[in-house]
């Protein structure tokens, strides 16, 4: 299962090696900033080359369309979401998405039954037969069941986040402080409370995300077991903290362009509590299951990187540096909202540039739901 340890301890090493030998790669890329060719989105006046590395092996050749999206709760999962909503929109895929939700289409609170689905574009026949591109959205991990909706091959993807961050931002978005704090000190004068896993909010609802019950998270084993298992089935599980760096790996799988990719951060919260060197021992045992899912998972992306090979510091510096550029001609702005079901504040941007690539780049996951809606079922809204 590898040093689950090291992430904390002696991952910061790893790093500092790692980019220490590709050092010479990232001057490479600035030459490459500096070469510019005819490439227009929309009518951009931005002109760009993506690094050498990105056209070896043809990768922007047959794309991968068909995509399974588990999208885990608080760990930067709304960003992702946009990036896959904005491509499948573009190239008019078909999204697993619940017509009951009209709010988002997010199928946690929906079973996983065809007539609850929106249909796939241009299918208006018996909804036993419907297949999708894409699923992107909160829903429990059933591989057999989420298949069986998919059209042939998807590649699956989540995404998490270290589980002090991730709990911090959960129980304060869904307004559950309260809850977690009194599970905590009751974790702490009797851990044995728990041996069935508990139910106090929050507690390892990133690996409950992926399968296990609440319950199943109290049993080592069955959470090592989960863990190998889930890394079989899974092609990348992206990492909160290294999103640009997963995303460069997530771009050579599905074989997508640089601008594919772009995004700005989604449903981030106005204000995040400072988590204390109290806080964080104390969540790392009382959420060890979603600890031990972290390590493993943060471990694999690293390796990953390695074996990507020395194109990888050249294509993370040029996708930084795109981003810069979009970013600029689309005059991205934040402005503050509140989220009316949890009455909590967050960010979201604005784009003074009307193309339709920059307002589509500042969509939130509610304005995807409403334009994916109009275009798979006109009687939507």
């Amino acid at each position: 299962m590898g040093n689950y340890g090291s992430w904390r301890i002696d991952g910061d090493n790893k790093q500092i090696s790692f980019f220490l030998t590709v050092l010479l790669i990232n001057v490479t890329a600035m030459v490459w900033y500096s070469i510019v060719l005819s490439r227009d989105i929309d009518g951009s006046p931005i002109k760009s080359i993506e690094p050498q590395s990105a056209f070896l092996g043809k990768i922007h050749l047959n794309p991968i369309n068909n995509i399974v999206y588990i999208k885990t709760h608080k760990t930067a999962s709304t960003s992702l979401h946009c990036i896959l909503c904005r491509y499948g929109y573009k190239n008019r895929l078909s999204f697993l998405f619940s017509r009951l939700n009209r709010d988002n289409g997010h199928l946690r609170k929906t079973a996983l039954r065809p007539s609850r689905f929106l249909p796939p574009i241009g299918n208006t026949g018996n909804s036993s037969s419907f297949k999708y591109n894409i699923l992107t959205g909160h829903v429990t991990y059933s591989r057999r069941r989420i298949g069986s909706f998919m059209e042939s091959n998807p590649k699956y993807i989540t995404i998490l986040r270290e589980p002090a961050r991730q709990i911090e931002s959960h129980m304060n978005f869904f307004r559950q402080r309260k809850r977690v704090m009194n599970g905590l000190r009751l974790f702490t004068e009797n851990a044995t409370k728990f041996e069935n896993g508990g139910n106090a909010g929050s507690r390892n609802n990133q690996i409950v995300d992926l399968g296990l019950t609440l319950s199943e998270t109290a049993n080592e084993t069955i959470i090592n077991e989960t863990i190998l298992k889930l890394d079989k089935e899974f092609d990348l599980v992206l990492i909160a903290e290294y999103f640009d760096e997963s995303l460069v790996l997530l771009k050579r799988i599905l074989h997508w362009s640089f601008d594919d990719i772009l995004y700005l951060v989604k449903n981030q919260r106005g204000h995040r509590e400072n988590i204390t060197d109290d806080f964080r021992p104390k969540i790392y045992k009382w959420s060890r299951a979603d600890v031990l899912l972290y390590q493993y998972f943060y471990e694999r992306l690293w390796t990953r990187i390695e074996q990507y090979g020395p194109g990888f510091e050249a294509d993370l510096a040029f996708f930084r540096h795109r981003l810069r550029e979009i970013n600029n001609w689309c005059s991205t702005s934040q402005k503050v909202v509140v989220n009316k079901a949890y009455k909590s504040k967050q960010l979201e941007f604005t784009s003074k540039n009307n193309s339709t690539f920059c307002q589509h780049l500042a969509y939130s996951s509610n304005d995807w739901y409403k334009h994916i809606a109009i275009r798979q079922d006109r009687n939507a809204f």
